[in-house]
């Protein structure tokens, strides 16, 4: 039974109508959340495991990015060890390859075994795509955004550290 919270989409372009697979490589984009409930420490292990994966199917690499904890748009349940956990948040990340629509398929069943993944979504983009995101980080939700600061003077900081202590706290005597 699949959790219907699950979004698990992949490309069956490289699929022949005769139901043949394809073994033209094509670049995919390989999102995916992992449980919130991982220590910060372990999200670079199981993007390891996840990478150590994908190298055995020969991926020629595009780019990643690194997960970072993010709000998720709505609740989602997973059923760990016969219980079903509610995630309002979770570790995004993606990778993006050159793989065959027959490796697709086992990326797919090997995510589906991975008790990390709280979800995933697979699908088929191109290089330019993900050079344009690695070089924009505003067209990727998973990156993480740089504040800006404006340079304060000395004197600046003087002024206003004199203002607080003239405002400070008065004796009612």
């Amino acid at each position: 039974m699949t959790d219907s919270n699950e979004i698990h989409e992949v490309d069956t372009s490289g699929i022949d109508a005769g139901g043949e697979k394809d073994a033209t490589p094509s670049v995919y984009e390989i999102g995916f959340h992992l449980l919130p409930t991982l220590e910060e420490a372990s999200v670079a292990n199981e993007v390891a495991t996840i990478t150590e994966m994908l190298n055995k199917l020969n991926i020629e690499m595009v780019g990643e990015r690194f997960p970072v904890k993010i709000p998720l748009a709505y609740t989602m349940d997973k059923k760990i060890d016969g219980t079903i956990r509610h995630f309002d948040e979770a570790y995004f990340g993606w990778i993006a390859g050159v793989l065959t629509a027959t490796a697709i398929e086992e990326v797919k069943g090997a995510l589906d075994a991975h008790p990390q993944v709280l979800r995933y979504l697979i699908t088929k983009t191109s290089k330019d795509a993900v050079l344009a995101t690695l070089n924009d980080p505003s067209l990727d939700i998973g990156a993480v955004e740089e504040e800006e600061t404006e340079e304060v003077s000395e004197k600046e900081l003087d002024e206003a550290l004199d203002a607080i202590e003239e405002d400070g706290p008065k004796d009612d005597k």
